[in-house]
């Protein structure tokens, strides 16, 4: 995750950024990620979401769908701005690279 809008160092902190950010999965709570106020990638790891299995892509096929939704719980402040920026949250596992 990146957090704020990093177009720039002043953009960054005119802007709100996030500070707790819970994540549910299937609309049932996940996880609830606290986010540092700093201008680079942030990593969070969990055990694989999804099915690992290729052998068999009809029964893959088969298998339910999940989601993922955010909820901000909570922010720092931006000196200018009260909107809140995340520059691009991404996925790296199983299903998604």
């Amino acid at each position: 995750m990146v957090n704020g809008y990093l177009k720039n160092e002043k953009a960054y902190f005119d802007n709100s950024r996030v500070k707790k950010l819970k994540v549910y999965l299937n609309d049932k709570p996940f996880a609830i990620l606290n986010l540092e106020d700093k201008r680079s990638k942030q990593v969070f790891n969990f055990k694989p979401i999804g099915n690992g299995n290729r052998q068999n892509q009809e029964a893959l096929k088969l298998q339910p769908c999940w989601s993922l939704k955010f909820e901000i719980l909570d922010v720092y402040k931006g000196l200018k701005y009260d909107d809140v920026a995340i520059t691009e949250i991404y996925f790296d596992g199983i299903d998604v690279h």
